[in-house]
């Protein structure tokens, strides 16, 4: 079967050409766009209308925070009974009481322990107070001992000593005078024998006797030296000696009482400051204990409205009543309830990191609350928190803002959104945002492209400020884009 040709009108052989160029376009995809050159701006001045948007919470002024800081009670704190979350007290009201038992225990276990060590102190200023009398009666009698001693020494040099070597030397001229005597008396018999006419039988007796007496007078005279000698060379010495050596006993034990005196003081006195110090700890431990008592029933300090919980962030913690029933234990230092006096309320905005910058103390604020958007109100803002106070990407700031008119009906922790009126740039260098990357432009000068550092300012968004790097008329890329 052969083929039949259609005849192409002339209407359709016109549309020849475009359907080519669309299937030309169609299989090869075009590079018109990376071809077309990139956009260029001229850097010149223009205002920025600069407002910051923020969310954030009432929070209250003046809250008194519900806590228990024991000084000196460790136990359980177990809730006694606390006043409905949300009720309205007066200034003097019980809202919260803990269970004192344990407490009182401990008060009275205390109260023995201080009696015990006020005995110890009154035995350790006694021990002091007897100790020093009777050193100082020991020290007494010591010192009479070596003066004693001292004064045997005394006596023995000017008397004793002089007169044991008296003794020798009178023993020494005693027998030498018995040996002259004796030696006299026989030189006289001799005369007296020989000018007598006596018999020679007589004569000698006498003079043999007499020879005799000399013979152990002689003898006694060196007996005599030689106990002079040895008194001199032994007892005199150990004489002496036994003096002196009294003398250096006594100055010995007075230095050793001296020292054991002192070292027993120290010992006294280390008691005493014990013995205080125990006292004292006892004491302030007790007294202490009594006003943890006393701080176990709390009192409203003036009218308010009692919130379980602490205000963190915006976020109410620890604000379940289930946790504060009858019998359930509390940490010490637990914010357990917070009194808020109903109107008394400040904002906090919680602005973001690439806005903060913006904000001064003073600018402008219209705070809008979330529950009732219709009672708008105005403020002022204060000085941004220097750090970041909720993580997130960006981080926010706390910005405190003070308010101009309260809304009573509005409690701590509602929430509500701001319009910060920052200070409008009038007349700086602008150039659009995406125009910037790390700190740096691309500026382009008779087609060549240099990369040129810049200090950006504030910015709406869109446009930026350049405060340094670029003057009017520099031309740069609308998009910043490595080559």
């Amino acid at each position: 079967m052969r083929s039949k040709l259609i005849p192409l009108s002339a209407k359709a052989l016109s549309l020849v050409p475009l359907l080519a160029a669309m299937a030309m376009a169609m299989a090869e995809p075009t590079t018109a766009e990376s071809a077309k050159p990139p956009k260029i701006v001229v850097v010149k001045k223009g205002d920025l209308s600069l407002k910051v948007t923020a969310d954030g919470w009432f929070a209250a002024i003046d809250p008194v925070e519900v806590r228990f800081r024991p000084r000196a009670y460790v136990g359980d704190l177990k809730v006694e009974s606390v006043v409905a979350q949300g009720a309205t007290v007066k200034a003097g009201e019980a809202i919260f009481r803990v269970n004192t038992d344990d407490i009182n225990r401990q008060i009275a276990t205390a109260e023995n322990d201080l009696a015990v060590a006020a005995a110890n102190l009154a035995k350790a200023e006694a021990d002091v107070k007897l100790g020093n009398e009777a050193d100082a009666l020991a020290a007494k009698i010591q010192a009479e001992s070596l003066a004693w001693a001292g004064e045997a020494v005394g006596w023995w040099e000017k008397v004793d000593g002089p007169q044991q070597l008296k003794q020798y030397e009178l023993q020494l001229r005693g027998s030498a005078h018995n040996v002259e005597d004796q030696q006299d008396e026989l030189d006289q018999l001799k005369k007296m024998y020989k000018s007598e006419e006596l018999t020679n039988q007589t004569a000698d007796i006498v003079v043999k006797r007499a020879l005799r007496q000399l013979e152990f007078s002689q003898i006694g005279l060196e007996m005599t030296k030689s106990r002079v000698e040895k008194g001199k060379a032994t007892d005199y010495e150990q004489s002496k000696r036994t003096v002196l050596n009294a003398r250096d006993q006594q100055q010995q034990a007075t230095a050793a009482l001296s020292a054991a005196q002192a070292q027993g003081s120290v010992q006294r006195q280390a008691g005493l400051v014990t013995a205080r110090t125990a006292h004292d700890g006892a004491y302030r431990k007790l007294n202490d204990l009594r006003a943890d008592a006393a701080s176990m029933t709390v009192m409203a300090a003036g009218d308010g409205i009692v919130l379980y919980g602490r205000l963190v962030a915006g976020v109410w913690q620890g604000n379940s009543p289930e946790a504060l029933g009858q019998g359930d234990k509390v940490a010490a230092d637990q914010v357990v309830a917070t009194i808020v006096q109903p109107g008394k309320v400040r904002f906090i905005a919680a602005v973001p990191e690439d806005q903060v910058a913006r904000v001064r103390a003073g600018d402008p604020v219209v705070i809008t609350p979330k529950s009732t958007p219709e009672r708008s109100t105005v403020g002022k803002c204060g000085t941004p928190s220097p750090v970041a106070s909720i993580a997130g990407d960006p981080a926010k700031f706390e910005v405190p803002v003070e308010i101009d008119v309260g809304i009573a009906s509005l409690l701590p922790g509602y929430r509500a959104s701001v319009e910060i009126d920052v200070a409008d740039a009038s007349a700086v260098l602008l150039v659009p945002k995406t125009a910037v990357s790390d700190g740096k432009v691309i500026v382009t000068v008779a087609g060549k492209k240099t990369k040129q550092p810049v200090s950006v300012g504030r910015s709406d968004g869109e446009m930026v400020e350049i405060a340094r790097g670029l003057k009017e008329g520099d031309a740069v890329l609308a998009t910043f884009k490595e080559e």
